[in-house]
Formats: C-alpha cells, structure tokens, sequence
C-alpha cells in the first residue's frame, strides 16, 4: 500500500480544516485510506500537510474527484496539492 506525502493550501482557518477533515474520518477510513499524520507548517498554518496509506495512486484521485465538494468545504484549495507517493517497504 503506497504512503502518500500531499501539500496543500488552505484559506479558511486550520482549525476549521481539521475538523472537517477529521469528522471525514469514516469516509477515509471506507475508501482504504488511514491517516498517519495531518498538520501545518509551524510558520504558515495555510500550508497543510497530510501523511497516509492510500490503496493507489488511482484511488487516491478518484476519492478525491468524488469528495470535492467535502474538500472544498474545508478551506482546502483544490489544484494546489503537490503530492508525493512512495512505497512503503
């Protein structure tokens, strides 16, 4: 299962994106994902940074086409993730 690094831009407040990301929770963990870390840069809280599982790369877009509007709702900036994906072994 790929570990999935993804940088993003949020221009609502933090504490607003982590709640919604994290009442997502259930409909992460449904989809195969299992978040390993979420959090800001320590000077810039507008640039999140999420750590997780994903079950591919695929799946990883299709969830992401298909909760758009749960993510937009967050303050997230769609099409400003820079992600990163690697193995995990």
């Amino acid at each position: 299962m790929p570990v999935v690094f993804l940088k993003a831009t949020i221009e609502k407040p933090y504490e607003h994106w982590v709640k919604v990301f994290d009442a997502h929770r259930e409909t992460q963990e449904a989809a195969g994902f299992n978040a390993l870390y979420r959090g800001h840069e320590v000077d810039d809280p507008t640039s999140i940074r999420i750590v997780m599982r994903a079950p591919s790369v695929e799946g990883l877009q299709q969830f992401m086409q298909e909760q758009a509007e749960n993510i937009a709702s967050s303050g997230h900036v769609l099409g400003s993730e820079e992600i990163i994906v690697c193995t995990d072994m």
